[in-house]
């Protein structure tokens, strides 16, 4: 989410807050600079609906399928058995990995 604009108030109270805590001038000077709101309403862009599982009306495109880690295969291995807990898989894990 990224924030277009702010109430000069908020963007004042904001300034002296980061200057007493000492943060560094470039960002100062970016939330200086950041445009002041005209009305009550604050725009931001929802980055995360732009990542959906399934493309929606708003054009956003499915995330990717991540492969499996060598960990998740391992417990998920261990864990079909029908006898093993996450616990005593995530021990062998640790054991086997020489942690």
């Amino acid at each position: 989410m990224s924030i277009k604009c702010l109430s000069p108030e908020v963007r004042d109270i904001l300034v002296e807050l980061l200057e007493e805590m000492e943060i560094d001038t470039t960002t100062i000077q970016t939330l200086r600079d950041m445009a002041a709101c005209e009305n009550a309403t604050i725009e931001y862009e929802d980055k995360a609906a732009r990542h959906t599982p399934e493309p929606s009306s708003g054009g956003g495109t499915p995330r990717k399928k991540r492969a499996p880690t060598a960990y998740q295969q391992h417990t998920g291995e261990c864990m079909k058995g029908g006898h093993k807990t996450m616990a005593e898989c995530a021990a062998m894990w640790r054991a086997k990995k020489g942690k």
